[in-house]
């Protein structure tokens, strides 16, 4: 009897102690689990801050680029309240960065520094009718300093993805802004320019270009398509098919799609890859074509892909087009397309078009721009000429081209405005909208520009 409790006694045990053992180990398990999740949610937070900091400094460099092109009082203000939020936020991005042993002071005081500074050279040269020469050489030397800042932190930031950054990356880019001479918040004047940074920094990453206009706000109704009748599945798989240039036979129905411009939808599989073409319902115009296969290689050049785009669209009817810009981009070339009426740029009709360049095959088609907007203009004579609209480009600016062009306005409306195109001292062009009818700076557009196309800030 006594043995058999002392058995009963030890198996008791043995169970007590594993039962403690497996509740120790699933609570460490489970301390360990919450504190690598810990670490998963604050290096998410430090990666966010820091994506932060380059895309606040990347707006402070694009607007510092814009203030050295600007002439009007206007402009020169709002984009003065620009730099000066966009400072605001790259100053919060830095308070969220975990780097203990470095504190980003350089870095913090230069971007301070520039929101207070320019903010009150802005006031200043609003109520004095524009920037006088020595705060237009301090907005050029800050806009200088900040393109540099800006391409580096960009370099920082693919590491910090990658988890490669080092704190000696961070060290040296604060040292680099330690290099730059002080900027004198307030009323008062900048003690000096700032100093070019002498390093070599990464190249930029490629940049695609979408058209200056292209993101515009759309129209409820599509106005190319007002009064025209309704087709059948029928007539727009024919009218698909001769789009593609094929028998209608290969298409296969994929059905619809709806919103503001209702349309049949068909695909077409063979040698070009699957293809998807929407046809719109009313009028039965081709509304979107996209092919999908794999590019290799580049037989054709980008002028070739140019013309061969053109020719795609004039076999088309669309024989009203002028090619704007393109861009290359996984092998295909994506050219834009604008319409134009009496010699004038209409933005809001903007129509894109994808050349494979392995083969010179059109591999995507986008109307849609082009539906919404393109009806006949009436009143595109300007009031003012184009050598009075010259007089509102700024100084430092060499002016290149200037002609008219028809821009969409944030309120969907449209403005007439000469198009003057311009390059800075430090050879980077830019475009200045002036409005035809008053002379006043409506928009002003920064282009950055690679070998594989034109980026438009």
């Amino acid at each position: 009897m006594t043995r058999l409790l002392r058995r009963r006694t030890k198996v008791r045990a043995v169970t007590y102690l594993t039962a403690a053992f497996l509740l120790l180990a699933g609570t460490v398990i489970q301390q360990n689990m919450e504190i690598v999740q810990y670490h998963r949610y604050t290096s998410n937070q430090y990666t966010h801050a820091f994506a932060e900091l380059t895309a606040s400094m990347n707006d402070i460099s694009t607007s510092l680029e814009k203030q050295t092109c600007v002439n009007s009082p206007a402009q020169i203000t709002a984009l003065g309240t620009e730099v000066y939020g966009q400072a605001q936020a790259a100053q919060q991005a830095i308070g969220e960065l975990p780097y203990a042993d470095i504190e980003l002071e350089q870095t913090a005081a230069f971007v301070s520094k520039v929101g207070d500074y320019v903010q009150a050279i802005s006031r200043s040269a609003a109520a004095n009718g524009g920037y006088s020469g020595d705060e237009l050489e301090n907005v050029k030397a800050l806009a200088k300093v900040s393109r540099n800042l800006s391409t580096a932190l960009e370099g920082l930031e693919l590491q910090v993805y990658q988890g490669d950054a080092q704190l000696e990356d961070l060290k040296t880019v604060e040292g680099r802004m330690s290099d730059t001479k002080t900027v004198a918040s307030g009323d008062e004047k900048a003690e000096g320019n700032f100093k070019a940074m002498e390093t070599d920094f990464p190249e930029l990453p490629t940049l695609i270009y979408d058209g200056p206009f292209s993101d515009s706000l759309q129209s409820k109704s599509a106005k190319a398509l007002e009064g025209l009748e309704e087709v059948s599945r029928a007539k727009a798989r024919t009218i698909a098919a001769k789009f593609l240039e094929v028998n209608s036979d290969a298409l296969t129905d994929y059905g619809t799609i709806e919103g503001d411009v209702p349309a049949w939808v068909f695909m077409l599989q063979g040698e070009k890859g699957t293809c998807t073409i929407r046809v719109t319902k009313t009028g039965g115009k081709v509304l979107s074509m996209i092919c999908s296969r794999a590019v290799e290689g580049a037989t054709i050049n980008q002028k070739e892909a140019v013309k061969k785009a053109q020719a795609f669209l004039e076999a088309r009817g669309y024989t009203d087009l002028e090619e704007n810009y393109y861009s290359e981009s996984n092998g295909t070339l994506t050219i834009n397309f604008t319409a134009v009426q009496d010699d004038v740029l209409l933005y809001p009709d903007l129509i894109k078009v994808e050349v494979a360049l392995d083969n010179g095959e059109i591999a995507g088609f986008e109307g849609e721009n082009y539906l919404m907007h393109h009806v006949k203009r009436e009143k595109l004579t300007p009031t003012i000429t184009s050598d009075k609209a010259k007089e509102s480009i700024s100084k430092a600016l060499e002016l290149l081209d200037v002609r008219l062009a028809l821009i969409p306005t944030p309120g969907e409306d449209e403005v007439l405005c000469w198009e003057c195109t311009c390059q800075t001292e430090d050879g980077i062009h830019c475009i200045v909208y002036v409005n035809a009818k008053t002379g006043a700076e409506e928009k002003i557009l920064l282009l950055q520009e690679d070998e594989t196309g034109t980026l438009v800030l």
